[in-house]
């Protein structure tokens, strides 16, 4: 397949996958294992993303420290980079390094991967080159509020971006739930939690618990909301992953989509 071809071929692969609200990818891991190597974490660092600066102080305080993570790969080597500094986006210089041939972004190996080898094995079985990939450690009863990242700094017009979830240690109580992002946003719902009651009730919403072991994309596209409903923390592998110039990943998803037999959303 020539180079313009292949680009069609993932672009539509690309579109394919925004309509799925869940896919599940081929693959299987060994969340035990991955769950023994947490002991190389000493400290977490509070994760948002740029849709939160529209909170109050005392909300955004909440917040961290419900979501905090650790980096295991990240554009400035740092493994506890907080990423709600967001000069990646602001395109300063002195803090990024860039690919001469793709003009992506480079992201490089923290001190973490040493100490976290299984870990890094099952990033580098999903994916041939590295994205921000982070462990994320979500208290009990805590939400990421309805947001979409087809709007804000990660706007492209394909998504040339796709978000993988491998949970480490999680329970049915967590949910991630998609809806269109075409439906109508609930004042009320932006930034406050979501009783559970009313998210499994609307049947707008597809909701999805991913289990230990698995391996998800996580439609960011679209409009989502995560929500630990348990009495537990969870943990994650969460992996932002490019469609281009990644074989190894594209022939996962190709699988996973010829596989798939659930809903789809009504993407145009």
């Amino acid at each position: 397949m020539n180079g313009d071809r292949l680009r069609q071929h993932i672009l539509d692969l690309i579109h394919e996958v925004h309509r799925i609200p869940h896919l599940k990818l081929p693959l299987m891991f060994d969340s035990e294992k991955m769950r023994s190597e947490l002991a190389a974490i000493t400290k977490w660092t509070s994760h948002s993303h740029a849709g939160f600066r529209d909170l109050t102080r005392e909300e955004m305080e909440i917040h961290s420290k419900g979501y905090s993570g650790v980096s295991l790969y990240e554009f400035n080597g740092e493994q506890d980079y907080a990423t709600d500094k967001y000069e990646i986006f602001e395109g300063k210089e002195p803090l990024t390094k860039f690919d001469p041939v793709t003009g992506n972004v480079l992201f490089f190996p923290t001190p973490l991967v040493e100490k976290m080898p299984y870990t890094d094995l099952v990033v580098k079985t999903i994916s041939e080159r590295m994205g921000r990939t982070r462990i994320m450690r979500s208290a009990p009863n805590h939400s990421i509020v309805w947001h979409s990242h087809n709007r804000g700094p990660w706007f492209n017009p394909y998504m040339h971006e796709a978000i993988v979830h491998v949970p480490i240690k999680t329970q049915p109580g967590v949910l991630h739930a998609v809806r269109d992002y075409r439906s109508p946003r609930s004042a009320i719902e932006k930034f406050h939690d979501v009783s559970l009651k009313n998210l499994t009730e609307n049947s707008e919403n597809f909701l999805k618990n991913y289990k230990e072991n698995e391996c998800w994309i996580f439609n960011s596209w679209h409009d989502h909301y995560y929500h630990n409903y348990s009495h537990d923390v969870r943990f994650t592998l969460i992996m932002y992953i490019r469609w281009f110039e990644n074989d190894t990943f594209v022939k996962l998803v190709e699988k996973a989509v010829s596989d798939y037999n659930g809903p789809r959303l009504l993407n145009d």
